[in-house]
């Protein structure tokens, strides 16, 4: 992508005075397109590297599922405006251990690879589905699907890549195999499949925390304010407590009892009730 940067910016900067409106246009629209592939695969490169460096361990913290999957939705949806998606999260306030960041970038890879290589304008279907032992995540689309010889070797990389054309270097093949290394990491599964009317990818995440301690003082933080919030958790993280968070009082008051803290740390200003209310 650089290449076509550079040569766009300097067909830019040489002969701005002759382009037309349109031809100008095209020029910055090539630029931002390979700006934002590159920024992608960079953030890709930058996730797999950060995992294969600390030989498949990753911190987790309890995290809500419906804010995870809306970061990861608003982010996709700066890229494609355009773009259809369907989305069903179940009702029940869920929270599960994860990393946030990785699993946002999991989302993101596997809803682009529907919207570029599906070959459809239908809808995309994202779904949240809860079980006893684990959460799924599903993404379905109403495409072309995946040709049989993909399906043996799908999460090599880059093998997901059904264009044949010279722009077939946009493709997302190294999200695959990234999003395969970060779901192992959370000791989860990740597949792909077809179904009758086009491409499915599911993956899992446990519910319980694979490598926490049980011994683990269990601290409640109950905190409006995100930028607080964050550094408390990394904090109370850090010093080897094992801590969930809720951004208001019904949140707070829901895992109490699902979480059964040890000590909770309560703000007295929240948006939906009272400190005090919460505390009685």
């Amino acid at each position: 992508p650089l290449t076509g940067i550079i040569g766009n910016s300097s067909l830019f900067l040489e002969s701005q005075n002759d382009l037309s409106s349109t031809e100008q246009r095209t020029i910055m629209t090539n630029i931002y397109d390979d700006s934002n592939w590159l920024l992608n695969m960079v953030e890709n490169l930058l996730s797999v590297t950060r995992i294969q460096g600390d030989s498949l361990s990753i911190n987790t913290t309890e995290e809500p599922v419906e804010e995870v999957v809306g970061e990861a939705l608003e982010k996709l949806k700066k890229r494609y405006p355009d773009a259809a998606i369907r989305v069903k999260i179940p009702e029940e306030f869920l929270m599960i251990p994860m990393d946030a960041v990785l699993i946002e970038q999991v989302t993101i890879n596997l809803l682009e690879n529907a919207i570029v290589h599906s070959g459809s304008i239908l809808p995309i279907d994202f779904i949240v589905e809860d079980h006893p032992e684990h959460v799924s995540f599903i993404v379905r689309d109403y495409g072309k699907g995946l040709s049989e010889e993909k399906l043996q070797n799908l999460f090599e990389t880059g093998t997901y890549n059904n264009s044949r054309s010279s722009d077939s270097r946009k493709g997302m093949g190294i999200g695959l195999s990234i999003c395969k290394t970060i779901i192992t990491a959370h000791h989860g599964t990740l597949s792909g499949r077809n179904h009758a009317d086009g491409a499915e990818f599911c993956f899992t995440l446990p519910r319980k925390d694979m490598d926490s301690d049980m011994n683990k003082i269990k601290v409640l933080l109950i905190e409006d304010d995100r930028s607080i919030s964050n550094f408390i958790t990394a904090t109370m993280d850090r010093e080897g407590y094992k801590i969930m968070h809720a951004l208001n009082g019904r949140e707070g008051l829901s895992l109490s009892t699902s979480f059964c803290p040890n000590v909770i740390l309560l703000d007295l200003g929240l948006p939906d009730m009272d400190g005090l209310e919460v505390l009685q």
